[in-house]
């Protein structure tokens, strides 16, 4: 049995576990074999991206803040 892929579609699972795949309407009773493969969830608009550096910031120390800017300052300018 030679098996290929020979419909590649997007659908949403409904209630009790149906998919509709209105491509399959026409194939009343023919065997098929069925791939699932769930698709990677974005994230909401809603969500609250939280970055690396805000929750780092608690550990931040200003005195070395500062002196490390004025390194990096005299390093460029030399």
């Amino acid at each position: 049995m030679n098996i290929y892929p020979t419909i590649i579609t997007e659908t949403t699972i409904l209630k009790n576990g149906i998919i509709k795949i209105p491509e399959l309407e026409k194939r009343e009773k023919e065997e098929i074999q069925v791939i699932i493969v769930f698709k990677e969830k974005t994230k909401n608009e809603n969500e609250k991206n939280i970055s690396l550096s805000g929750k780092l910031k608690k550990y931040a120390n200003p005195e070395l803040i500062e002196k490390e800017t004025d390194i990096a300052w005299s390093l460029i300018t030399e």
